[in-house]
């Protein structure tokens, strides 16, 4: 985490009034048990009129991965693949001769640190993949869903990943498979990661599920959402008989930035005067997993707070928590 003090700008986009906000008091960061995180980042797709494709807080993905292995085809992202409908961000994979992929992130690549969640409904279409994830400059921390599994499980994985030397797979210190006891396509359910220094821990809906300590990355990155497919046999299958949808209801960042500029805001700590606690906050405000959810508030929201980052000022921060 930063070493000095993080001094960035207030910013509030599109809440109705300022009681939608549940970040309203909340001017000194916010903690969880794994960490302080001096900024916030919320789009919730319940009530979001913008156009998505025009949208400065987002990252519409228009590219192509050329084909990984033999056997497979690219990965082509189209931004007519992104979509908002019936009050959740749609990212699609349609079928045709070139088959074409969905995605969208944060138009930041300053994250450094945070707690990240998201509320994803997958298609029940097989041959597709479900990612929630962190990138930067080839670095990952991965939660994917792969819609041909049965039984369902999400794989949680850090990438660039090692390989066993004895059995050629996927090796178990940065990629492990963990099973579902739901089906991911029939309601939202919560997909989270914390990235700290040297650690990622993984959850699902809200209770912890797995913890990666190798070649957890070391640079800031932007988190993203991408529904795809490349035929490969050993991993996505594919390509769906039809075209395919992952619904996203909620995204949730909680972080810090790799950047300090010092010069912007200095009423840090003034409301509050003590971390506000990321547990309750997201529970007061964010959905239950549930097909028939509907939330009021913000449609897109970044918020930044001045506030030291250093392990010392973690603990005080805690304690002010708990104790004051």
């Amino acid at each position: 985490m930063l070493n000095s003090l993080l001094i960035v700008s207030l910013s509030l986009l599109c809440w109705k009034t300022a009681a939608d906000n549940p970040y309203q008091g909340c001017d000194c960061g916010f903690v969880n048990e794994n960490g302080l995180f001096t900024n916030y980042w919320i789009s919730d797709f319940a009530n979001y009129s913008n156009d998505i494709h025009r949208d400065k807080e987002f990252y519409v993905a228009n590219y192509t991965i050329e084909a990984k292995y033999p056997g497979t085809f690219p990965r082509s992202f189209d931004p007519n693949n992104v979509n908002v409908i019936n009050n959740a961000l749609q990212l699609a994979v349609t079928i045709g001769d070139d088959p074409q992929c969905g995605a969208i992130g944060t138009k930041r690549q300053d994250i450094f640190y945070g707690s990240f969640r998201a509320y994803i409904k997958t298609t029940n279409v097989p041959g597709t993949v479900s990612a929630f994830f962190l990138y930067g400059n080839d670095s990952e921390i991965d939660m994917e869903t792969l819609s041909a599994l049965n039984p369902p499980e999400t794989y949680f994985a850090i990438h660039p990943g090692l390989t066993d030397a004895q059995s050629g797979r996927a090796s178990a210190l940065t990629h492990t498979n963990y099973m579902l006891n739901y089906t991911p396509s029939e309601e939202y359910h919560e997909y989270r990661f914390d990235w700290i220094p040297g650690l990622a821990i993984f959850y699902i809906d809200g209770k912890e599920a797995n913890r990666l300590y190798t070649n957890i990355p070391t640079v800031p990155g932007r988190i993203l959402v991408n529904h795809w497919t490349d035929g490969n046999a050993n991993f996505s299958q594919g390509p769906p008989k039809q075209n395919a949808f992952m619904d996203v209801q909620n995204i949730t960042l909680f972080f810090n930035v790799s950047s300090n500029d010092s010069s912007a805001n200095n009423m840090a700590c003034q409301t509050s005067h003590q971390a506000c606690s990321i547990d309750v906050t997201t529970a007061e405000s964010m959905p239950t997993p549930s097909p028939s959810v509907s939330q009021s508030g913000a449609v897109s929201l970044q918020s930044s707070i001045a506030l030291l980052s250093l392990p010392a000022t973690l603990i005080a921060a805690i304690l002010c928590h708990y104790f004051i």
